[in-house]
């Protein structure tokens, strides 16, 4: 055994084939792709999905482990239960190996589809027998990417090391949170798969609240995993993972950081704000290399398709010399008026000011510019629909009546992920052999008295910002349209929205 010092989880322990795959140039590639992209807000926020691996794996390693007696009184043999644990951390380990340059951000760019059919033909190259029907059902795109990267580049090292001891469908399992269907027969194997990925606490998440938490230095209460993984039990009813009610206060602080972390840091005006400029302006360098247009461009098969990710390594140094490469440009007539309304904004910090910056003022003004509920209900469904199509007719409307430029004015939405507002998010705790709600055993913060399970913020040019707000308004009154009479260029199709 090798230690690691970590900052969040203090001492971890990996063992030879885990320090080989962490001595690995796609592991390696991690260091340099960042955890969040909210610097601007939180500049210490410099963490990388190379150190969240590395804790995802020491604590599925520590809820594992903590389970091991009472696998045994279950039946489960020494041999079982190392395999079992062999798995399970090297999916932890790798879980994120397949993260787009500026993580989530990137990600939007990536082609499920292409994904899924390169990861298809690497499973029937080495004719391996899976159920392959489970990457169209289950996991996001990063998820499947890594699938498709610990394939091509850790199967054959993984196959050397554990022999008859790698079961890697239950690693790809694991990592897409894809539970085996027949729950009564391959119940120990979906404890594994819950342990990493599930739909209320699993390890990934753990790991991402502890840090996202310590590394932005937001204040919210401290998470005993120690006590957590004490009382951590498997539910006699159906063997699925739960907690006893000795951890309830744990798992009370564990909700409430992951809400006040999409309060204060994920949902932060200014960050909605900077992690939309970067979204579209890269959307913007496509759609110019897709029309052959102005030097100011992207090819995004070279950041974001498989080939870029598994072989050519991409991550957030080279997707940051792309964007930033205009800069050195911006003043010749090739580069585009809209990239260099946008660099400014997002380099120099010239940024654009929120009508509203939190959730209070947000109902505030709505309630008191509009008054009607139910214009102000479908406002805000219009406002936070997918295809953005009823966003962009109304910045098109500011633009104009304004005299406005492109990038002066944007609609952003936001999804508020409180737990009172997710039913799927419920907590189970055994309390003394019965399952309970913790909203039974703890009263929850309400967040669904004031808020919606979406909202938006309006952003425009400081000097003008007044004038941005009383013409928002002014258009919202006046009545949108319905979507079929929308103007042609407010329902453009845009690259990334193929799936």
């Amino acid at each position: 055994m090798k230690i690691i010092r970590d900052l969040i989880h203090g001492y971890i322990e990996i063992n030879d084939i885990e320090e080989r795959i962490i001595n690995t140039l796609n592991f390696q590639r991690l260091k340099d792709v960042s955890q969040l992209t909210c610097q601007h807000l939180y500049p210490s926020a410099t963490h990388t999905r190379f150190e969240h691996s590395l804790g995802v794996m020491a604590l599925a390693k520590k809820a594992f482990s903590s389970l091991q007696k009472q696998l045994k009184e279950k039946g489960v043999d020494d041999d079982t239960y190392k395999k079992l644990h062999d798995n399970l951390s090297i999916a932890a380990l790798l879980h994120d190996i397949g993260h787009a340059p500026y993580s989530h951000l990137g990600e939007k760019y990536y082609r499920r589809n292409e994904i899924i059919d390169k990861l298809n033909r690497a499973i029937d190259h080495r004719k391996i027998n899976i159920d392959k029907s489970i990457f169209s059902k289950n996991g996001s795109k990063h998820e499947l990417m890594s699938c498709y990267i610990l394939l091509m580049k850790y199967y054959e090292l993984l196959l050397e090391n554990f022999k008859d001891l790698l079961v890697i469908e239950l690693i790809f399992r694991c990592i897409i949170g894809a539970t085996y269907p027949n729950k009564s027969e391959r119940w120990l194997e979906n404890i594994c798969i819950q342990i990493l990925n599930s739909g209320t606490i699993d390890t990934d998440k753990l790991d991402y609240i502890m840090r996202d938490s310590y590394m932005t230095g937001i204040s919210v209460p401290t998470i005993d995993t120690a006590r957590l993984f004490y009382n951590i039990k498997i539910n006699p009813k159906d063997n699925n993972v739960t907690f006893e009610d000795r951890a309830l206060h744990v798992i009370q602080n564990i909700i409430d950081t992951r809400d006040f972390l999409y309060l204060w840091v994920y949902n932060h005006h200014t960050v909605v704000y900077t992690d939309f400029l970067i979204e579209f302006y890269i959307k913007h360098l496509i759609a110019n290399f897709e029309k052959n247009k102005f030097i100011d461009n992207m090819d995004p098969n070279d950041y974001f398709s498989c080939e870029a990710i598994c072989n050519r390594l991409s991550s957030d140094s080279d997707l940051f010399a792309k964007l930033k490469e205009p800069i050195l440009k911006i003043d010749y007539i090739e580069v585009s008026k809209y990239t260099k309304n946008i660099l400014p904004q997002l380099y120099q910090r010239k940024f654009l000011k929120p009508i509203w910056k939190t959730l209070y003022e947000y109902n505030n003004y709505l309630k008191y510019e509009i008054k009607d509920e139910q214009l102000i209900e479908l406002l805000q469904e219009r406002m936070c629909d997918e295809d953005y199509c009823y966003r962009r007719y109304v910045v098109k409307e500011i633009i104009k009546r304004l005299n406005l430029n492109l990038g002066d004015v944007f609609i952003v939405p936001r999804s508020n992920k409180f737990y009172s507002l997710n039913v799927k998010n419920t907590f189970w705790i055994q309390c003394q052999g019965n399952n309970m709600k913790i909203d039974s055993l703890l009263p929850q913060r309400d967040f669904k008295r004031y808020y919606n399970d979406v909202a938006f913020y309006v952003y425009g040019k400081k000097e003008k910002i007044e004038e941005i707000k009383k013409c928002f308004f002014d258009i919202v009154k006046e009545g949108l349209p319905n979507k079929e009479n929308l103007p042609d260029d407010a329902t453009v199709i845009d690259w990334f929205n193929y799936k």
